[in-house]
């Protein structure tokens, strides 16, 4: 018994502590993302091997699109000269940004002041989308 006891108190400090790191997590994330991103590049798993040709007409099909994440939780992307509004989060545990109330979920791959790439999963590709601030 006495060990049941000092296993359920155990588990209950670490099902705390665990909440305050996820929202620690989920802070931090929300601070880097706000601001304008812009597109580097875009690839797409179906696409297959990236060459130079796909990768020149990447870069001209993306020149002046952006990712704008504010701090109201809305968002802009100018994506060859369409605008999309909507509203975004973070998930709980920091690994994804949800938009228009998880419609869609980006994984974050990587986060850093500069950069970000994110991806999208569906049933038929992944689109991952790399950019700068």
């Amino acid at each position: 018994m006495k060990n049941f006891k000092i296993l359920s108190l155990t588990l209950l400090v670490f099902a705390f502590s665990s909440c305050g790191l996820f929202q620690n997590a989920q802070k931090k994330v929300e601070k880097t993302l706000i601001g304008k991103w812009d597109f580097t590049f875009v690839k797409s798993a179906s696409a297959g091997e990236v060459t130079a040709e796909y990768e020149s007409l990447m870069q001209e099909l993306l020149k002046g699109s952006f990712f704008t994440f504010s701090a109201d939780k809305t968002y802009e992307i100018s994506l060859m000269g369409e605008i999309i509004e909507g509203t975004w989060a973070v998930s709980d545990d920091g690994n994804y940004v949800l938009t228009n109330e998880e419609e869609t979920k980006l994984e974050i791959i990587e986060i850093s002041e500069e950069k970000l790439v994110l991806s999208s999963k569906t049933d038929e590709d992944i689109i991952t989308m790399y950019l700068k601030k």
